[in-house]
Parts: C-alpha cells; sequence; structure tokens
C-alpha cells in the first residue's frame, strides 16, 4: 500500500465532479466539486493472529460544494380557480384518436374554487334591539380577511360610505366579477372555526327589515343571500333574502 500511495497520489490528485440537474430544468446542468483534503491516515495491525487476515488500512475526507439557490420566480400569480373536465372514452386514448373516443354525453365537469361560500346558516330571524350570532357553513373560511354586514339604512347605524377597495382590483377579469362594496359595516367579532365553518356575531339592529352577510378573502367574496340560492329546489331556504329582523 505504500508504494501505491506514495506513486499514485502525487501525480494524480483525485480531482471529482458531480453533474446534476434541477427538476423541470432538464437543459441546464449544475457541476458540483469534491474536493480531497489531501490527508491519509494510515494505520497498520500492531498484533497479528492466525485467524485474522492481515489489514492495513488508509482513511481520507472529501468535501462536497454545494449550491443554494434564490426561491423561484411565480410567474402567474395565486391560483384562485380550477376547471376539470373529465371524459368517458370506449378506448385507450391517444393524441391523435381521442376526439373519436370521447363521448359528449357522459363528459364531467368540476371546478375547484378559492371563494368563500356560504349555501347554509342557522339562523333566518333574529329580535330587533338584540345582538346575536350567526353559524355560517360552507366552505374556504380559513383564509377570511373580513366579514361585513348590509342592510337597509339605519339597521346599524349609518352605513359605511368608504368604498371597500377589492384586493384583486388589479385584475380586469377577478374585479368585474367582483366589484367593490359600499354600504356596508365591518363585523367586528367572528370567529373561523374550520375551513368550514364560522360564526358572525353581529350588532343590535334598530331596525326591522333584512340584512346580509358578506365573508371575503383574497380570491373575492360571497353574500349569504346569493349563496344559499340554489337551482335545484323548488323551495329556497329563509334566508335567501338575507337575515330578516322582526
Amino acid at each position: 500500500m505504500d508504494q501505491i500511495l506514495s506513486n499514485f497520489v502525487p501525480y494524480s490528485d483525485p480531482y471529482f465532479i458531480i453533474s446534476w440537474t434541477r427538476e423541470g430544468m432538464a437543459d441546464l446542468e449544475i457541476r458540483s466539486e469534491v474536493l480531497w483534503s489531501g490527508t491519509l491516515a494510515m494505520t497498520y495491525p500492531t498484533e497479528q493472529v492466525a485467524t485474522q487476515p492481515t489489514r492495513v488500512i488508509c482513511d481520507t475526507s472529501f468535501t462536497i460544494k454545494g449550491w443554494l439557490f434564490k426561491a423561484d420566480a411565480d410567474p402567474v400569480g395565486r391560483i384562485f380557480k380550477i376547471d376539470s373536465n373529465f371524459y368517458a372514452v370506449s378506448g385507450t386514448p391517444t393524441l391523435q384518436n381521442i376526439e373519436y373516443l370521447t363521448d359528449p354525453t357522459s363528459t364531467e365537469s368540476f371546478v375547484l374554487s378559492a371563494i368563500p361560500r356560504i349555501p347554509y346558516a342557522n339562523r333566518w330571524i333574529t329580535p330587533i334591539t338584540l345582538p346575536g350570532t350567526v353559524e355560517l357553513y360552507g366552505d374556504m373560511y380559513t383564509h377570511t380577511t373580513s366579514v361585513y354586514l348590509s342592510g337597509n339604512n339605519c339597521m346599524f347605524g349609518p352605513l359605511s360610505t368608504t368604498v371597500i377597495i377589492s384586493p384583486f382590483l388589479l385584475s380586469p377579469s377577478l374585479s368585474a366579477g367582483y366589484p367593490s362594496l359600499s354600504g356596508v359595516i365591518p363585523v367586528v367579532s367572528y370567529s373561523v372555526q374550520s375551513d368550514n365553518k364560522m360564526i358572525v356575531n353581529y350588532p343590535a339592529p334598530s331596525a326591522i327589515g333584512f340584512f346580509d352577510v358578506i365573508v371575503i378573502n383574497d380570491a373575492g367574496y360571497t353574500k349569504l343571500s346569493v349563496d344559499s340560492y340554489n337551482i335545484n329546489l323548488s323551495t329556497q331556504y329563509p334566508y335567501i333574502s338575507g337575515i330578516q329582523v322582526t
């Protein structure tokens, strides 16, 4: 071993390069250099027995250089809605025959939206001059940014005259579907129990009529009176007009 090391190490200093690629960037080669410490630790056997082979050990070490990358930029922004279409086919689809195998009568569509939904509420009537709570049951409540009430004039005192600028106002497609709000008051106290349940505390109304509940997040907003409408029901829920004050 001494002869091998004395003839090999001085004339062929080990030089290693690891070549790898990043996921999604197969055409970009990244090289990591492996550095040899240049030291050798020799261990010679001090005792020899007939039942154990004699072994000379040489230890050394290497350092592998790594890389740190900045976070990848997000060129498309956050995704608030995903549309998926599912097609039943009569065979194995390929790029050439997919349109012949698709049966349009058995196509299903699925939409995943980040906009909060309020299809159900546990209250549709409340007495005048008494504060109360309403439990909202739906979806996408975890990322709620604010809750507002909208009612007829003087129900909760003077309504806010400040227009609420939507967080998605800069997007033409989103701002058209969810324009800025006015004539509403913010809910001071609400509690998100889960992604599917929220408790809203409303102040004592001072006039009879109806008031609506509006839940907002970064993807848009929804109203109790609008989202509770069900096209599959012949008789709608009583809070289709909002919560009635009597």
